[in-house]
């Protein structure tokens, strides 16, 4: 992402191209993080126990105001078990008829899913806003710290109904929206934040080989 006038990003080789515009199916992908037991580094994100609010209690906040539920496909992240908090048992047991999205390809998923959506902002929401995958997140306002350059970001997003503090207020919007939410995510405003976040923060492109090695043959 670009920090500064000083920062020249190069794009992310990884995901390199934007899968449709178009609703493929019905599914409703949500994808599940976990965070480690204990403080093993200082980031701005729920640390330690308040991993049960922000990864247990808000998504189940939130799978309870859906009238969607059977289109969702709950993504967990591999390590679960080990993070030892047993995020995946804990929602099974407040929804035992709930589906899992067991596809060992995250991006095949995202291509096949109407709707993305996520309890965290991480790697796995920028790629597919990168993607223009219509997504949405939902976080815990007191878990997170953005810098000030970012806030603006956040700021259109919260206008956009792209981000969310509210669980609750997240799955009112997929209500809404959700049997035309293709037209909500193709609207003017929002596909210009999606262009401008990608951008500065999410940056990148099929020629991203090009511009690597365009980048590091011709540096003075």
């Amino acid at each position: 992402w670009k920090e500064s006038k000083k920062t020249r990003p190069l794009p992310m080789p990884k995901l390199n191209s934007k899968f449709f515009l178009k609703k493929p199916s019905n599914t409703i992908l949500f994808v599940l993080t976990n965070k480690s037991r204990y403080i093993i580094r200082f980031c701005q994100s729920s640390q330690g126990s308040k991993a049960i609010i922000d990864n247990v209690k808000f998504p189940i906040i939130f799978l309870q105001s859906l009238k969607f539920f059977e289109n969702v496909r709950i993504r967990h992240l591999k390590q679960q078990n080990n993070n030892k908090w047993n995020i995946k048992g804990r929602i099974e047991k407040h929804f035992p008829l709930v589906k899992e999205d067991q596809n060992p390809s995250y991006y095949d998923s995202l291509s096949k899913c109407c709707l993305a959506v996520f309890d965290h902002f991480g790697t796995p929401f920028l790629e597919s806003v990168q993607a223009n995958v219509p997504s949405i997140v939902f976080i815990n306002k007191s878990s997170y710290l953005f810098r000030k350059e970012f806030t603006p970001f956040v700021e259109k997003m919260i206008q956009e109904k792209i981000l969310f503090y509210n669980p609750e207020e997240a799955a009112i919007h997929v209500n809404q929206n959700y049997n035309d939410i293709v037209e909500w995510w193709k609207g003017d405003s929002l596909q210009k934040l999606v262009q401008d976040f990608v951008r500065l923060h999410a940056y990148t492109t099929e020629d991203w080989m090009d511009i690597w090695c365009e980048e590091f043959l011709n540096d003075n």
